[in-house]
């Protein structure tokens, strides 16, 4: 198992970078030629590669169905609140007004999403799914889930939670600060960095 935590660079040796990392609570020490297989354990890339997988995932379970997984998503979220407004929708997915805009106009040129004025705030757009937007939503939510199941299937009895677990806690730290922070963040909750090793 790595510990991603345990990761740090020793410059102490000149010109040869040592990395030390813990798997099965074993130090290695890897010099800098070999650093593209440590590369492969580093949060940014496990984290990315990560979300390609469940992509690719979505495409081989729900891809006949004409969206992708950010567009179901998107779909799921204005299921979930009713009278949702334009703003609060970006807050809810963490997007900007640029991606908010662009996602938004997606979904009505297939007809999956409407856009209508507020009756007393003329400023609000309230979002509503079409006919077929929830009838859509019918049909992909167990291949969309089957999608999932497969990404987390390598796991035991618990880890998937902990994996969500700690997750969510990255999430939390960091999504303040983020540019479109989430609606439902908490800011009195707080986590303490990861401790470095000497």
């Amino acid at each position: 198992m790595l510990d991603l935590c345990s990761l740090q660079k020793d410059y102490s040796n000149g010109s040869l970078i040592q990395i030390r990392y813990m798997i099965n609570n074993s130090v290695l020490s890897i010099s800098a030629k070999d650093q593209l297989q440590v590369f492969h354990f580093r949060p940014a890339f496990v984290i990315r590669r990560t979300h390609q997988v469940l992509v690719a995932l979505f495409e081989e379970e729900a891809g006949r169905f004409g969206v992708t997984l950010a567009q179901y998503n998107a779909l799921l979220a204005i299921r979930s609140r009713r009278n949702l407004d334009q703003v609060s929708f970006s807050r809810l997915m963490g997007y900007d007004r640029s991606t908010t805009a662009i996602m938004l106009r997606r979904l009505e040129e297939l007809d999956l999403v409407v856009r209508r004025i507020h009756n007393r705030d003329k400023r609000r757009k309230l979002l509503t799914l079409t006919p077929p937007g929830r009838a859509l939503l019918r049909r992909i939510e167990q291949p969309a889930e089957r999608a999932q199941d497969r990404l987390i299937a390598p796991l035991e009895n618990g880890e998937s939670e902990e994996l969500l677990r700690l997750l969510r806690k990255v999430i939390v730290f960091h999504d303040l600060a983020m540019p479109a922070p989430l609606a439902v963040s908490n800011p009195a909750r707080t986590y303490p960095k990861c401790a470095r090793t000497k």
